[in-house]
């Protein structure tokens, strides 16, 4: 059984259709007709749209933000002071559009975007959060493909956003009572996003990567020995998740056999578990130096430093 995630003005009677149904799944194609109004014309609408809450006290010093988000089918980018709590800006009126908010801290010197960014989907929520800014992003890479006569008439535009915010919530909640990591950036967005579009999105289509959950206590740094023998004391701190939410991994858990660098690389080994996979979220930041983890047969994981050009670029 899988519930609808897509809008429509009959949501409750259908939902409570699923729920009562015995089939595996419900049928999701949209209706005809959508819980948003469009006009003709697509007016402007001023709205204020609160940021989510940085915690300071926890990562990096705040540098400032990169508001991201799509006008008239043209993207709109600004940084924003560290102080800024909220912005007022013009958006297409009732049409769903994905509003961006990236953290940046400083990385060797430069602004960079390393942290996931907050979000929200306009007109459903007009306060971003750590978690919405998933569900944001999908929004935001599918409209920046359509112009807003495209987005207006795609099943994009009927998608029940609210609820796959929703659902990636529950998905966190079961992980924390588990006690395990949670990330609504695991979940394959490739498979929503052309679920989305072809308007058969259900619950099913919400689906986690394969990923290795790594016990802390297992992690060891390990000596690199630098070519003249060598080596340059490296100061152990934070490694932080790209997942505000998830926060930091303390070094103080990891046992230290010794610590050196050679040509800015530094790895952590861990031990190689079965279904391990590569994604976007094994990048972690350490310092002002990102690490990517990474795997090569019969080796163990490791964690080693990768270039910031990716996380620097605007």
């Amino acid at each position: 059984m899988y519930m609808n995630i897509f809008s429509q003005k009959n949501m409750m009677v259908l939902t409570i259709t699923c729920l009562l149904v015995t089939s595996s799944s419900c049928s999701f194609v949209p209706g005809k007709s959508s819980a948003l109004e469009l006009i003709p014309g697509w007016p402007q609408e001023t709205v204020e749209i609160h940021l989510p809450a940085y915690p300071g006290e926890t990562h990096p010093p705040l540098a400032g933000w990169k508001l991201a988000y799509l006008q008239g089918g043209q993207q709109k980018t600004e940084i924003l002071p560290a102080s800024t709590a909220s912005v007022h800006l013009s958006l297409d009126k009732n049409q769903p559009t994905a509003v961006l908010f990236y953290p940046l801290t400083q990385l060797q010197g430069q602004p960079a975007h390393f942290f996931r960014p907050g979000g929200c989907v306009y007109p459903y929520n007009r306060e971003a959060s750590w978690l919405e800014g998933f569900t944001a992003e999908i929004l935001f890479q599918l409209a920046k493909s359509m112009s807003p006569e495209e987005l207006a008439t795609s099943p994009a535009s009927r998608f029940n956003w609210p609820r796959l915010t929703q659902q990636a919530g529950k998905l966190a909640q079961k992980a924390m009572d588990k006690g395990t990591v949670f990330s609504p950036w695991l979940l394959q967005a490739g498979l929503l996003k052309d679920a989305i579009l072809q308007g058969t999105a259900t619950t099913k289509n919400i689906k986690k990567h394969t990923v290795s959950q790594i016990p802390l206590e297992e992690i060891v740094m390990q000596e690199q020995p630098a070519g003249n023998g060598d080596s340059s004391q490296v100061t152990l701190r934070k490694i932080y998740y790209r997942y505000i939410p998830l926060g930091f991994i303390p070094t103080e858990k990891i046992p230290v056999e010794s610590v050196s660098v050679e040509q800015d690389s530094l790895q952590l080994a861990v031990p190689l578990q079965e279904n391990y996979s590569l994604h976007g979220e094994n990048a972690f930041l350490m310092g002002d130096r990102i690490f990517i983890l990474f795997t090569k047969k019969n080796q163990k994981p490791a964690l080693v430093t990768t270039g910031i050009e990716r996380y620097t670029g605007r």
